[in-house]
């Protein structure tokens, strides 16, 4: 099950460009 969840944040994060990652790493 974690599996599953954890392939499910990488594909959105794959999908996502570069600069929404940074944006992203910038608001955590």
């Amino acid at each position: 099950m974690a599996d599953a969840a954890a392939r499910g944040t990488v594909s959105q994060l794959w999908r996502y460009p570069a600069s929404s990652l940074a944006g992203e790493r910038q608001h955590a």
